[in-house]
């Protein structure tokens, strides 16, 4: 499993795909949150439908004090029901167990097995109904890097048949440098580059898939700022021509303010506005628009620990 957040893809000074071994927990920086914040409710709005139409997606975070998520609700206003997942964590602050709430009862969805040193070595994934949907088994190379997973995609009729692997390789500083995903008669590849601060400037995926997108390559390309900030990705095809572009701009207090799209010229055709920052550089709403437009727009409410 690769574990590469949004909040991190945007802010990280350190950006590399982070795989999910040891660090099987969501914290603060998965949120893009700072400081000691207790909870986080984030209220999106889509501006393009009528006043009548509009159903405001409501999601909130709460956060133990050692900056772990401990539960998470989603709901959406009209409608009764809503999800709720609680995270149960052991001493070293990995997820043990995720229970879900559906509105009408309490389920098990997923349970994870580590070894003495903190490797997780096992993890199921549940149905409402209590039976196991997937089984994932984690297995290391001898200097206890993530080599390789194993999926068992119906673990209650078949519990020996593999669906399919994911297959890592790194380089000397133990960072991966390929991720193969092998589903047997065909695989899906990604590789990847990094510069002298470790930080991820060069992504190649190619897949083997039969289909449209068989054996057509994507590079994705990203350059960093005087800060260590991502500034800019580019997205390449198998032949080097450029399909679009990202840029990224900060404050003088290094918060991310835009992100904007742009067309292979360089024009901004959409871009997130981020305004509205607390003490703590929190940034409460985020405005989405396309053109000169407002699309859609985010407010965070954040709440800090006493």
């Amino acid at each position: 499993m690769l574990k590469l957040s949004l909040a991190g893809l945007l802010t990280s000074a350190l950006l590399i795909p982070s795989v999910f071994s040891q660090e099987n927990s969501y914290s603060l920086k998965d949120y893009d949150l700072d400081g000691p914040v207790l909870s986080m409710t984030s209220s999106s709005t889509n501006l393009e439908k009528k006043p009548e139409d509009q159903q405001v997606v409501t999601f909130s975070v709460t956060f133990n004090k050692s900056g772990y998520l401990v539960e998470s609700v989603s709901s959406v206003a009209g409608l009764s029901q809503k999800s709720t997942i609680k995270y149960v964590y052991n001493d070293k602050n990995q997820i043990i167990e995720e229970i879900e709430n559906d509105g009408q009862k309490s389920f098990t969805i997923c349970k994870n097995t580590y070894d003495e040193n903190g490797y997780i070595t096992e993890s199921k994934k549940f149905l409402a109904s209590g039976a196991v949907d997937e089984r994932i088994v984690f297995i290391y190379n001898e200097k206890m890097e993530l080599a390789r997973e194993e999926y068992y995609s119906d673990p209650e009729k078949n519990p020996s048949v593999i669906t399919h692997k994911t297959i890592y390789r790194y380089n000397a500083k133990s960072l991966p440098i390929e991720i193969v995903e092998d589903w047997g008669t065909y695989n899906h590849t990604t590789k990847y580059a990094y510069n002298a601060m470790n930080q991820l400037v060069e992504e190649y995926y190619i897949s083997t898939e039969p289909g449209v997108n068989m054996g057509i390559g994507l590079y994705t390309l990203r350059s960093y700022n005087e800060i260590k900030k991502l500034s800019e990705i580019v997205y390449k095809n198998i032949d080097g021509k450029v399909i679009s572009r990202e840029s990224f701009t900060y404050d003088h207090m290094e918060k991310l303010t835009h992100h904007s799209q742009l067309t292979v010229g360089g024009k901004v055709t959409s871009h997130i506005h981020y305004t509205l920052f607390d003490d703590e550089g929190n940034w409460q709403k985020a405005t989405t628009y396309v053109g000169s437009k407002a699309t859609a727009v985010e407010e965070r409410v954040i709440t800090y620990q006493e």
